[in-house]
């Protein structure tokens, strides 16, 4: 159920979104300043591998010892699942001042402890996501050393813990600053399978 209404959100949140993108492509087309630019940054809540990973609360993976049989009773046994928010690097092309085009690549990590039937640690099982996403931006204020905009992307990600998996994914960002001239600072806030909550980091202009 919380899967569903995770999605169901995160889905009605994009139909919003992708309407008000329409009015970016009308915006001036004043040449940008610099016509590439690279982000690096860190991001919030990785949705993908929660929805994928997550034991949603279950700290042992233990069997009722009224159902216990012999190989039950020794089998290994696995702590909290943990993981690593985002890390992204991202390359935007200013296709004029107030709109920019961008690929970004994204990265994280999952992992948890696994222990014997004594308690005794024997390991770690650890994987992994990574997620392409396309993204368009647009610069509602595109001053020299300020920038206010919002953007929309859709990809796909690829992860591995205990099997492989793929999914599609996509990121809303309704609000997103930058400041600075060429090398720059970047906050935004976004909302999606990617991920939900703050994404910050640096970047530099060319």
């Amino acid at each position: 159920m919380k899967h569903r209404l995770l999605i169901f959100l995160c889905a009605l949140s994009f139909l919003a979104q992708e309407a008000s993108a329409q009015t970016w492509v009308k915006k001036d087309k004043e040449p940008a300043r610099y016509r590439h630019e690279w982000r690096f940054g860190v991001a919030g809540y990785p949705v993908i591998e929660s929805l994928a990973y997550s034991d949603w609360g279950y700290k042992y993976d233990i069997v009722d010892p009224g159902l216990a049989n012999v190989d039950r009773l020794y089998k290994d046994y696995h702590g909290t699942r943990r993981m690593l928010g985002l890390i992204s690097a991202e390359y935007s092309y200013n296709r004029h001042k107030h709109l920019t085009l961008s690929v970004g690549g994204y990265a994280s990590a999952v992992w948890e402890k696994v222990y014997d039937y004594n308690g005794k640690s024997k390991g770690i099982n650890a994987g992994f996501n990574l997620s392409i996403v396309p993204t368009i931006r647009g610069n509602y204020i595109a001053k020299d050393k300020f920038s206010l905009y919002s953007s929309v992307g859709l990809g796909v990600s690829v992860g591995y813990f205990d099997d492989w998996n793929i999914w599609p994914t996509f990121i809303l960002v309704p609000v997103g600053i930058t400041f600075g001239d060429r090398i720059f600072g970047f906050a935004e806030f976004g909302t999606g399978l990617l991920y939900i909550g703050g994404a910050a980091g640096i970047g530099y202009r060319f």
